[in-house]
C-alpha cells in the first residue's frame, strides 16, 4: 500500500507511540488512519503489511554502518546497503552518535540496510543497542521515493 507523505506521517507517529507505551488501541488507530480495514492477527505484523514491511528495512546513522566499529552485529545477515536520507538530527554524547526523528528538520544522509532476514534479529539489536536508545518507524527517502524504516532514537 503507497501512502501519501502525509498520512505516512500520521501513520508512522502512532506506530511509535504504540511501541513506547506497549498500547494494542494505537497501533489501530494507526491502522485505520492506513486506511486497512481489518486488524486480524497481530497489530504489529498488520502494520509491517500495510507499510510494505518495515520490518525488513534499518536506516544505519552510525557504528552499525559498514566500516564502523559495530558493522560485525549486521555483518552476519545477507542484505543490501543504500544511500538515504531521513528528517531529523544527530548529536554526539559520551562519543556516540545519536539521531532524534524531526520531520520538520533537515535531511540527515544515512545508510539503509534492507534484509529479509532483519525480523528475526529485532530482539537482539534492541539488546544491542539498550536503553540509550528506542526503536522507532520514520520515512526514509531514497532512489525518489519515501518509505517507513526502522532507525534507533537515542533517549534523552
Amino acid at each position: 500500500m503507497i501512502l501519501e507523505p502525509e498520512r505516512l506521517l500520521r501513520v508512522l507517529e502512532l506506530a511509535n507511540r504504540a511501541r513506547a507505551s506497549g498500547c494494542g488501541r494505537s497501533l489501530r488507530e494507526a491502522l485505520r488512519a492506513a486506511g486497512a480495514r481489518s486488524a486480524a492477527g497481530e497489530a504489529e505484523e498488520v502494520l509491517d503489511a500495510v507499510l510494505d514491511r518495515p520490518s525488513r528495512r534499518l536506516v544505519v546513522y552510525g557504528t552499525l554502518a559498514p566500516g564502523e566499529p559495530n558493522e560485525w552485529v549486521l555483518a552476519g545477515l545477507e542484505g543490501e546497503w543504500r544511500e538515504c536520507r531521513v528528517r531529523g538530527g544527530v548529536s554526539i554524547r559520551r562519543g556516540l552518535r545519536y539521531f532524534r526523528w524531526d520531520p520538520e528538520a533537515g535531511e540527515v544522509r544515512c545508510l539503509l540496510f534492507v534484509s529479509g532476514r532483519l525480523p528475526g534479529m529485532w530482539p537482539r539489536l534492541d539488546a544491542f543497542e539498550g536503553p540509550g536508545y528506542r526503536r522507532i518507524l520514520v520515512p526514509a527517502e531514497l532512489e525518489g521515493r519515501v518509505v517507513a524504516a526502522n532507525i534507533y532514537e537515542g533517549r534523552e
